[in-house]
């Protein structure tokens, strides 16, 4: 239900759809079809591992909802959660969504979590719920940046409140 909302009257002939996980262990598609969902490292190679810009605000709001949606995703042991992101370079607007909340992390998910760890050195790609939200947060964070003040922003406030711009000696004429 939320995808078909996400993809509400998208041209899929202009958008490109990212699947973010947090994890970059097998997460690059090599062959991409026209239209078809890449993965995480599909995106950071696209923006040459740059975070996407936002405004502040929307940076805040964006935070928020990872916050509190990977916290009940967490608290209700669920696993394996994406960020869907639709971005539409010709009008510039991106739409993002939590998707694929329904793998719980079970018994079976745990003992398949250590079996793995015990045979591979690499890291598992099932781990706990705690850790999947700290995993998820963290790479969220990393791929939106609030670098665009908002409209009705004051520059000079933002640089004070938020780079100590009134403990900066300005070399300025008065």
């Amino acid at each position: 239900m939320l995808m078909e909302n996400i993809l509400l009257n998208v041209d899929e002939e202009s958008v490109i759809k990212y699947d973010l996980k947090g994890s970059r262990r097998n997460r690059f598609i090599t062959n991409k079809a026209k239209g078809a969902v890449t993965l995480d490292n599909n995106f950071l190679f696209d923006f040459k591992s740059r975070p996407i810009p936002m405004q502040y605000s929307m940076k805040r709001l964006l935070s928020i909802a990872i916050l509190n949606d990977s916290m009940y995703l967490s608290k209700n042991t669920i696993i394996d959660y994406s960020m869907l992101v639709v971005i539409n370079h010709n009008t510039r607007k991106i739409r993002i969504g939590i998707i694929d909340y329904v793998q719980m992390f079970t018994l079976e998910k745990q003992l398949e979590s250590l079996y793995k760890e015990a045979v591979s050195r690499e890291e598992p790609t099932i781990i706990s719920p705690e850790l999947y939200k700290n995993r998820f947060r963290t790479a969220m964070d990393k791929y939106f940046i609030a670098l665009i003040p908002d409209r009705d922003e004051d520059l000079k406030l933002l640089v004070s409140n938020n780079y100590g711009g009134n403990k900066i000696k300005w070399f300025t004429k008065q």
